[in-house]
């Protein structure tokens, strides 16, 4: 496991902007942008303060609803693709 993760590797866990700032707050390290010498400088946090707070309560009170939420996307999407379907049938 790596010592530290980037915004962008923590996003990919499942939080949100707000959740990091939230729950977060300041990164614990500020490092040079490795891709672009003149670009903001990368913020990394802990892994552990990253793993400890994805015990919180909010975290996952956050990850249910996100959940909720992608479910019924796909349920209306697969809805309007049967729907499409039906249509065009109509047609040809």
């Amino acid at each position: 496991m790596p010592e530290f993760f980037n915004q962008t590797e923590i996003k990919s866990r499942g939080w949100s902007p707000g959740l990091i700032a939230r729950l977060l707050g300041e990164p614990d390290l500020l490092r040079r942008n490795p891709a672009y010498r003149r670009a903001a400088r990368t913020k990394l946090w802990k892994a552990a303060r990253v793993i400890a707070g994805e015990q919180h309560a909010d975290f996952i009170a956050y990850q249910s609803k996100r959940r909720t939420r992608q479910e019924a996307s796909l349920a209306v999407a697969a809805r309007k693709r049967t729907e499409l379907m039906a249509e065009t049938e109509k047609v040809a």
